[in-house]
């Protein structure tokens, strides 16, 4: 991903200024023989309001950018601990860390953990991003599980914690989730086709195939994805073993066949598998006034690229890919008829999309046509 898709911490550089301190005698890696602890300086910066999915409009770029804690971990060269720290208060202000000087030393930023103690315990780097992060414990608008690298001036993951002042250390976070809206659901049935007469009442939205979890790895898919996949969807008609904050229930029902357009979004994590994370309209289709009425889902897999399909945009448009960090806006308009299947598929004749795949400012639109 280009250094453009990274957010500053809190869109904030996050400055670290490390000054000397006293040694440790726990086997630290390479330590510098000196009655000395080195002081990292962290100013992170942030504001923001509260929880979750429909409302008049999305969600703004400040409450998203929320700090409600952050952890900063410092491993020596053979990823043992150094210094864990977790804030939870000030978090505008400098803060302070003490660590041990030590050379060929990495650092961890992680934001938004599910709980304040979430990274107690840990002894080495490997156990630190081993701890999961799943959005049902962080999926409120101002709380996004956010995380990135410690850096020393010249942009190196890599450096020395020296006695004294270490200065022009950065750190950068990246949103650890993708957020897919849609603001936009109509039907414009052909007059003289078969559906001439039909009508689509909205019911619910939910996610299918999202990601259960990730870890808090600090680059793209290959860092934050599970050995073993596992996935959710949300709450859908008759369903079982599914999970609620996947699921938008529009209530009352809704005849789209006037353009509805209430904002709905969910939070999900990266998924570049082959199982593809998908965005399902749920309502009661009718092919004409006398008809009862069926349950019809209309699956869209998320910026997938298909026949009939315009999209627009930077890197990773059209591969079907959830990318942290990014906004995938949906708009739809159905033309036909759409599958009884929740988890199964359509692939309409025609297919209108605008993907914009750029950073965390909702550049990213998709509109959606079954024909």
């Amino acid at each position: 991903m280009r250094t453009n898709n990274y957010l500053w911490a809190m869109l904030a550089a996050a400055t670290l200024t490390l000054t000397g301190c006293g040694s440790d005698e726990n086997g630290i890696a390479e330590p510098q023989l000196q009655e000395k602890t080195a002081q990292l300086e962290l100013r992170l910066t942030g504001s923001g309001v509260n929880t979750k999915a429909t409302g008049s409009a999305l969600p703004t770029q400040a409450e998203e950018n929320t700090l409600k804690r952050f952890t900063v971990a410092i491993f020596n060269s053979d990823n043992s601990v150094n210094a864990i720290q977790t804030i939870t208060t000030n978090m505008t202000s400098a803060t302070t860390i003490n660590c041990t000087p030590a050379a060929g030393c990495t650092g961890i930023v992680v934001a938004n953990a599910p709980t304040d103690n979430y990274f107690a315990g840990v002894l080495n780097k490997t156990d630190f991003l081993k701890k999961t992060i799943a959005l049902a414990d962080a999926q409120a608008k101002d709380c996004l599980p956010m995380s990135g690298a410690v850096k020393d001036g010249s942009g190196n993951t890599t450096f020395t914690l020296s006695a004294g002042s270490n200065t022009g250390m950065t750190a950068q976070l990246l949103r650890l989730v993708a957020r897919v809206s849609i603001s936009s659901i109509k039907t414009a049935f052909d007059p003289n086709g078969q559906y001439a007469a039909a009508s689509y009442e909205l019911k619910n939205i939910f996610v299918r195939n999202a990601m259960q979890e990730a870890v808090p790895g600090t680059g793209g898919y290959s860092t934050t994805k599970m050995g073993t996949p596992a996935y959710l969807t949300g709450d859908y008609d008759k369903s079982s073993g599914t999970v609620a904050y996947l699921a938008n229930s529009v209530t009352p029902p809704v005849d789209v066949s006037t353009e509805h357009k209430t904002d709905y979004w969910f939070y999900i994590l990266p998924n570049e598998e082959t199982t593809h994370t998908a965005l399902v309209l749920e309502g009661t289709f009718k092919k004409n006034a006398s008809d009862a009425g069926s349950t019809i889902y209309y699956p869209i897999i998320v910026n997938k690229n298909q026949a009939g399909t315009n999209i627009t945009g930077t890197a990773g448009t059209g591969t079907s890919n959830i990318t942290r960090n990014n906004t995938y806006a949906i708009k739809a308009t159905i033309k036909n008829i759409g599958t009884t299947d929740p988890m199964g598929d359509i692939t309409p004749t025609s297919l209108e999309l605008t993907v914009n795949v750029a950073t965390w400012a909702l550049n990213i639109t998709q509109d959606v046509t079954f024909d």
